[in-house]
């Protein structure tokens, strides 16, 4: 100190201005969220005390990873909230902890394709989704992964040609749809392959 006031060098980081002081440099503000910036963890238990849910709430609503467990521990459901909505792939199991169902949200509501497993593994149905409602075409397997079924939906109702078949491949079915309303000849197949009118 040379009359009360600092002399010699200073390292460029110690170059503040009158406004600040080292002290002030050295112990940044602390930055803080807002009040209504609330982040609350969810934790929630079955009657056996295992974990049945596990998330957390900003501002009230649901934000990130968000699980459900079954109650033997096994997880039941899993994906994301962006802002208290579903968002992108959420998977669902059975209890024992093989997959029963995958499909995409976007703002809290099914967009796109949709899977569903049957208990012993296999695909059992193939969907399409738009805003949520049945949109596309749609397919149901057999066990030995054979089309079951398929036809395409309008506006969440069955519109068009649907046609079924046998796990050995013959036609089961053709039927017709309007706006979810059977329309003209609808068919049955018998195991030859002869038609059985309806």
């Amino acid at each position: 100190m040379i009359e009360g006031k600092r002399g010699g060098w200073y390292p460029p980081l110690f170059q503040v201005s009158i406004k600040s002081s080292i002290i002030g440099y050295l112990n940044p503000p602390i930055m803080e969220l807002p009040i209504s910036s609330k982040v609350k963890i969810i934790e929630k238990k079955h009657t056996n005390g295992n974990i049945s849910l596990k998330g957390k709430l900003t501002n009230g609503n649901e934000e990130g990873y968000w699980i459900e467990y079954h109650q033997n521990g096994k997880v039941k459901s899993e994906g994301l909230y962006v802002n208290g909505e579903k968002s992108g792939v959420w998977m669902e199991y059975y209890n024992d902890g093989k997959l029963s169902k995958r499909c995409s949200y976007v703002d809290g509501k099914m967009e796109g394709v949709r899977e569903e497993y049957h208990p012993k593994g296999y695909l059992s149905m193939r969907m399409n989704h738009h805003n949520s409602e049945l949109e596309g075409e749609t397919i149901s397997y057999h066990p030995d992964q054979s089309v079951d079924y398929i036809g395409n939906y309008r506006n969440g109702s069955r519109e068009g040609v649907w046609e079924g078949f046998y796990t050995f491949g013959g036609k089961s079915f053709t039927y017709h749809y309007e706006n979810d309303l059977e329309e003209g000849l609808q068919i049955n197949y018998r195991l030859s392959g002869c038609p059985g009118y309806m």
